[in-house]
């Protein structure tokens, strides 16, 4: 993605046709993104020893605001976050924790947007429970037929076309 970006950049400071410029500022943006989703993707999958730091669950969800906000203009659905002041901090995995979050989100907007729901809503939702504490990400989509759920933990699974 390096060599994306560079050449994204130095074409941006040379270039003076604003319709040329906006596209070459669209690349540079996709190309971040990209970088980020396959820092995250190497992260999730590396085997060796995974990093943990310690961190709060809401900090991780708080970091990925602007993400949610990209969501909610793109699918024209509303992102609500219910996060538990009291949820403890815990030894986490930046990339994993990032991975599962927008990924369940990603997954989420889909099912709403293939219901047709003009008022989807995409419910995240943190709570302390007595031996620690509770993720919960819920939508107004289509759901997940009964059939499929035994897989719903099989890793690249999808019924999504």
């Amino acid at each position: 993605m390096t060599p994306i970006l560079g050449y994204a950049q130095i074409l941006l400071a040379k270039v003076q046709d604003p319709t040329i410029s906006e596209r070459l500022k669209k690349i540079e943006k996709n190309a971040n993104d990209l970088a980020n989703q396959l820092n995250l993707l190497k992260d999730y999958f590396k085997t060796d020893k995974i990093t943990k730091i310690k961190d709060n669950l809401n900090s991780f969800i708080h970091r990925l605001k602007p993400y949610f906000a990209d969501i909610e203009a793109k699918e024209n659905i509303k992102i609500i976050l219910e996060l538990d002041d009291t949820v403890p901090d815990d030894f986490l995995s930046p990339g994993q924790i990032e991975a599962l979050i927008t990924n369940l989100v990603d997954n989420g907007a889909q099912a709403i947007s293939m219901k047709g729901n003009p008022d989807g809503r995409l419910e995240i939702k943190t709570q302390s429970i007595k031996d620690g504490y509770k993720l919960v990400i819920r939508d107004t989509g289509i759901g997940i037929k009964e059939e499929n759920l035994p897989r719903i933990w099989t890793p690249f699974y999808s019924d999504f076309p």
